[in-house]
Protein backbone atom coordinates (compact mmCIF):
# COMPACT_ATOMS: atom_id res chain seq x y z
CA UNK A 1 0.00 0.00 0.00
CA UNK A 2 1.39 3.34 -1.06
CA UNK A 3 1.90 5.89 1.76
CA UNK A 4 0.04 9.19 1.27
CA UNK A 5 1.36 12.17 3.33
CA UNK A 6 -1.85 14.13 2.78
CA UNK A 7 -4.08 11.44 4.23
CA UNK A 8 -3.95 12.69 7.85
CA UNK A 9 -4.84 16.18 6.72
CA UNK A 10 -7.69 14.91 4.61
CA UNK A 11 -9.04 12.86 7.52
CA UNK A 12 -8.88 15.90 9.79
CA UNK A 13 -10.71 17.99 7.19
CA UNK A 14 -13.43 15.32 6.91
CA UNK A 15 -13.84 15.19 10.68
CA UNK A 16 -14.08 18.98 10.97
CA UNK A 17 -16.59 19.10 8.11
CA UNK A 18 -18.80 16.45 9.72
CA UNK A 19 -18.63 18.19 13.09
CA UNK A 20 -19.57 21.53 11.49
CA UNK A 21 -22.47 19.95 9.57
CA UNK A 22 -23.67 18.33 12.76
CA UNK A 23 -23.36 21.68 14.55
CA UNK A 24 -25.43 23.41 11.88
CA UNK A 25 -28.04 20.64 11.90
CA UNK A 26 -28.75 21.39 15.54
CA UNK A 27 -29.33 25.11 14.89
CA UNK A 28 -32.42 26.91 13.71
CA UNK A 29 -32.50 29.09 10.61
CA UNK A 30 -32.35 32.24 12.69
CA UNK A 31 -29.31 30.99 14.59
CA UNK A 32 -27.63 30.05 11.31
CA UNK A 33 -28.12 33.61 9.98
CA UNK A 34 -26.80 35.04 13.22
CA UNK A 35 -23.79 32.72 13.09
CA UNK A 36 -23.10 33.68 9.46
CA UNK A 37 -23.33 37.37 10.31
CA UNK A 38 -20.96 36.85 13.25
CA UNK A 39 -18.44 35.06 11.03
CA UNK A 40 -18.64 37.82 8.40
CA UNK A 41 -18.10 40.50 11.07
CA UNK A 42 -15.12 38.61 12.47
CA UNK A 43 -13.59 38.30 9.01
CA UNK A 44 -14.18 42.00 8.36
CA UNK A 45 -12.62 42.91 11.70
CA UNK A 46 -9.56 40.77 10.97
CA UNK A 47 -9.18 42.24 7.49
CA UNK A 48 -9.60 45.83 8.74
CA UNK A 49 -7.42 45.48 11.84
CA UNK A 50 -4.58 43.41 10.43
CA UNK A 51 -4.55 44.34 6.74
CA UNK A 52 -6.35 47.57 5.91
CA UNK A 53 -5.28 49.72 8.89
CA UNK A 54 -1.54 48.89 8.60
CA UNK A 55 -1.70 49.58 4.88
CA UNK A 56 -3.54 52.86 5.50
CA UNK A 57 -0.99 53.90 8.11
CA UNK A 58 1.91 53.11 5.78
CA UNK A 59 0.19 54.99 2.97
CA UNK A 60 -0.35 58.04 5.22
CA UNK A 61 3.29 57.99 6.31
CA UNK A 62 4.49 57.70 2.72
CA UNK A 63 2.10 60.47 1.66
CA UNK A 64 3.41 62.80 4.39
CA UNK A 65 7.00 61.95 3.45
CA UNK A 66 6.24 62.62 -0.20
CA UNK A 67 4.59 65.97 0.60
CA UNK A 68 7.50 67.00 2.85
CA UNK A 69 9.99 65.98 0.18
CA UNK A 70 8.16 68.03 -2.44
CA UNK A 71 8.14 71.09 -0.14
CA UNK A 72 11.86 70.71 0.60
CA UNK A 73 12.58 70.31 -3.10
CA UNK A 74 10.53 73.41 -3.91
CA UNK A 75 12.36 75.43 -1.24
CA UNK A 76 15.72 74.18 -2.46
CA UNK A 77 14.81 75.00 -6.05
CA UNK A 78 13.72 78.52 -5.04
CA UNK A 79 16.93 79.04 -3.05
CA UNK A 80 19.09 77.84 -5.92
CA UNK A 81 17.17 79.99 -8.39
CA UNK A 82 17.43 83.08 -6.16
CA UNK A 83 21.13 82.50 -5.59
CA UNK A 84 21.69 82.01 -9.32
CA UNK A 85 19.75 85.18 -10.14
CA UNK A 86 21.64 87.19 -7.52
CA UNK A 87 24.99 85.86 -8.75
CA UNK A 88 24.06 86.62 -12.36
CA UNK A 89 22.95 90.15 -11.46
CA UNK A 90 26.12 90.71 -9.45
CA UNK A 91 28.26 89.46 -12.34
CA UNK A 92 26.44 91.75 -14.76
CA UNK A 93 26.93 94.73 -12.43
CA UNK A 94 30.63 93.95 -12.07
CA UNK A 95 31.03 93.59 -15.82
CA UNK A 96 29.20 96.87 -16.40
CA UNK A 97 31.36 98.69 -13.83
CA UNK A 98 34.48 97.12 -15.34
CA UNK A 99 33.41 98.24 -18.82
CA UNK A 100 32.77 101.80 -17.61
CA UNK A 101 36.11 101.85 -15.78
CA UNK A 102 37.96 100.62 -18.86
CA UNK A 103 36.25 103.26 -20.99
CA UNK A 104 37.18 105.98 -18.49
CA UNK A 105 40.79 104.79 -18.36
CA UNK A 106 40.93 104.75 -22.15
CA UNK A 107 39.54 108.31 -22.28
CA UNK A 108 42.02 109.51 -19.64
CA UNK A 109 44.95 107.89 -21.42
CA UNK A 110 43.85 109.33 -24.74
CA UNK A 111 43.43 112.77 -23.17
CA UNK A 112 46.81 112.63 -21.47
CA UNK A 113 48.61 111.39 -24.58
CA UNK A 114 47.14 114.21 -26.64
CA UNK A 115 47.92 116.87 -24.06
CA UNK A 116 51.49 115.74 -23.40
CA UNK A 117 52.28 116.78 -26.94
CA UNK A 118 52.07 120.35 -25.71
CA UNK A 119 55.45 121.73 -24.56
CA UNK A 120 56.11 122.27 -20.88
CA UNK A 121 56.08 125.72 -19.39
CA UNK A 122 58.72 128.02 -20.85
CA UNK A 123 59.26 130.70 -18.19
CA UNK A 124 60.75 133.13 -20.70
CA UNK A 125 57.84 132.77 -23.12
CA UNK A 126 55.36 133.23 -20.27
CA UNK A 127 57.13 136.40 -19.16
CA UNK A 128 56.22 138.16 -22.41
CA UNK A 129 52.58 137.09 -22.06
CA UNK A 130 52.47 138.44 -18.51
CA UNK A 131 54.02 141.74 -19.58
CA UNK A 132 51.41 142.15 -22.31
CA UNK A 133 48.69 141.30 -19.78
CA UNK A 134 50.03 143.88 -17.31
CA UNK A 135 49.95 146.58 -20.02
CA UNK A 136 46.18 146.18 -20.36
CA UNK A 137 45.62 146.11 -16.60
CA UNK A 138 46.67 148.30 -13.72
CA UNK A 139 49.48 145.96 -12.67
CA UNK A 140 53.12 146.67 -12.00
CA UNK A 141 55.42 143.66 -12.48
CA UNK A 142 58.69 144.41 -10.72
CA UNK A 143 60.62 141.17 -11.21
CA UNK A 144 60.58 137.66 -12.68
CA UNK A 145 62.40 134.61 -11.34
CA UNK A 146 62.50 131.95 -14.06
CA UNK A 147 63.24 128.33 -13.06
CA UNK A 148 63.69 126.54 -16.37
CA UNK A 149 64.74 123.24 -14.80
CA UNK A 150 61.60 123.18 -12.65
CA UNK A 151 59.24 124.52 -15.32
CA UNK A 152 58.35 127.35 -12.94
CA UNK A 153 58.31 131.14 -12.92
CA UNK A 154 58.30 133.47 -9.94
CA UNK A 155 56.41 136.76 -10.37
CA UNK A 156 56.64 139.77 -8.10
CA UNK A 157 54.63 142.92 -8.52
CA UNK A 158 51.98 145.29 -7.24
CA UNK A 159 48.36 146.04 -8.05
CA UNK A 160 44.81 146.22 -6.76
CA UNK A 161 43.10 143.16 -5.41
CA UNK A 162 40.79 142.90 -8.45
CA UNK A 163 43.72 143.09 -10.87
CA UNK A 164 45.65 140.43 -8.94
CA UNK A 165 42.62 138.15 -9.13
CA UNK A 166 42.45 138.79 -12.88
CA UNK A 167 46.15 137.89 -13.17
CA UNK A 168 45.61 134.64 -11.29
CA UNK A 169 42.64 133.83 -13.50
CA UNK A 170 44.79 134.53 -16.58
CA UNK A 171 47.49 132.14 -15.34
CA UNK A 172 45.01 129.42 -14.44
CA UNK A 173 43.37 129.73 -17.87
CA UNK A 174 46.41 128.00 -19.36
CA UNK A 175 45.72 124.27 -19.54
CA UNK A 176 48.69 122.98 -17.51
CA UNK A 177 49.78 126.11 -15.63
CA UNK A 178 48.84 126.62 -12.00
CA UNK A 179 49.65 128.96 -9.12
CA UNK A 180 51.82 126.97 -6.72
CA UNK A 181 52.43 129.61 -4.03
CA UNK A 182 50.92 133.04 -3.45
CA UNK A 183 51.75 135.69 -0.87
CA UNK A 184 50.26 139.16 -0.28
CA UNK A 185 51.59 142.18 1.56
CA UNK A 186 49.59 145.44 1.78
CA UNK A 187 51.42 148.41 0.26
CA UNK A 188 48.79 151.12 0.78
CA UNK A 189 45.01 151.43 0.85
CA UNK A 190 44.67 150.70 -2.88
CA UNK A 191 47.68 148.56 -3.79
CA UNK A 192 48.89 145.15 -2.67
CA UNK A 193 52.36 143.74 -3.12
CA UNK A 194 52.21 140.12 -4.34
CA UNK A 195 54.58 137.25 -4.99
CA UNK A 196 53.35 134.37 -7.18
CA UNK A 197 55.04 131.12 -8.19
CA UNK A 198 53.65 129.65 -11.43
CA UNK A 199 54.35 125.98 -12.25
CA UNK A 200 53.56 123.43 -14.91
CA UNK A 201 51.86 120.86 -12.69
CA UNK A 202 52.64 118.01 -15.09
CA UNK A 203 56.24 118.12 -13.90
CA UNK A 204 55.19 117.41 -10.31
CA UNK A 205 52.72 114.60 -10.95
CA UNK A 206 54.46 111.17 -11.30
CA UNK A 207 51.07 109.46 -11.55
CA UNK A 208 50.47 111.46 -14.71
CA UNK A 209 53.49 109.82 -16.36
CA UNK A 210 52.65 106.34 -15.04
CA UNK A 211 49.26 106.43 -16.75
CA UNK A 212 50.84 106.95 -20.17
Amino acid sequence: MRFNIFLPLYNSYQAIQKAFEHFLATKTTREKYFLAATIVLCVCFIVIDFIYLPLLEKYSALSRLHTHTLKEFALSSDSIQNATSAHLEQSQNIQEKLRITQENIALIQSYLKENTKEPHLNPFALMSELINFAKTHQLSLSSFSPHATLDALGIEGMGSFEEIVALIYFIESHRFFSVDTLSFKPFNDALIHFNIMVIDYRSKNPIYRELL
